[in-house]
């Protein structure tokens, strides 16, 4: 698996007690595509890390998983405080 360190960490830092903190636009697009954010959540426990990406303020990582339905739904991260806090960037419908 291309990146399971990354996967590692994050359920590491899920362990450890880290928390999940939603930003506004990851609030929006919630709403908009009805992605529920206990199922978000869900996704970003039990999902697999199949991106990651490095922008000026920092990496983000893409975790994918399905909902109830089958529908295949993506949730991109970032860690922060020394993955003491695990931001929520967006969710999308992944195709």
């Amino acid at each position: 698996m291309p990146y399971e360190r990354e996967r590692c960490s994050l359920q590491g830092a899920l362990k450890q007690g880290a928390r999940i903190v939603w930003t506004i636009h990851a609030n929006e697009r919630s709403k908009e595509r009805q992605i529920n954010k206990l199922v978000a959540e869900r996704v970003i426990r039990r999902g697999v890390v199949d991106d990651v990406a490095l922008h000026p303020k920092g990496e983000t990582w893409r975790v994918v998983g399905q909902d109830n339905d089958g529908r295949r739904i993506g949730v991109v991260v970032s860690l922060k405080d020394n993955v003491c806090t695990i931001s929520v960037v967006t969710v999308i419908n992944d195709p």
